[in-house]
Parts: C-alpha cells; sequence; structure tokens
C-alpha cells in the first residue's frame, strides 16, 4: 500500500514500511501523463499564438 504523503501533483511519497502496489504506480503515471498532456498542449498554444503574431507582423512589413 503507498504512503498517505502525497506531493503537490498527488503522486505517492513512498515511505521504507510501505509495500508497493501495481496499482499505485499506475495511477501515478495517469497523473504524469494527464500533466505532461496539459502541459504539451499549453506549449502548442503559444507557439501557435506567437507564429501567429510573427507571420501577422511580417505580412504588415511587407504591405
Amino acid at each position: 500500500m503507498s504512503s498517505t504523503n502525497k506531493t503537490s501533483l498527488g503522486l505517492n511519497i513512498w515511505e521504507a514500511s510501505d509495500k508497493p502496489v501495481r496499482q499505485d504506480f499506475v495511477n501515478d503515471n495517469v497523473i504524469i501523463d494527464e500533466k505532461i498532456s496539459e502541459l504539451n498542449h499549453n506549449y502548442n498554444d503559444i507557439v501557435n499564438e506567437k507564429i501567429s503574431k510573427l507571420n501577422s507582423n511580417l505580412l504588415k512589413n511587407k504591405g
């Protein structure tokens, strides 16, 4: 069983006396995957917005 102590993301903080259970690792991996996917989505939105502004500025300066 995982420790009752958790990180700010809800991941397990294991104590020496804890006995690992596969589902605890699966749950941690789901949390990590969701956070990375969210960050990737946010990053892509920011990059696309910057590219759009850059293209817009280039078109304005060209004309």
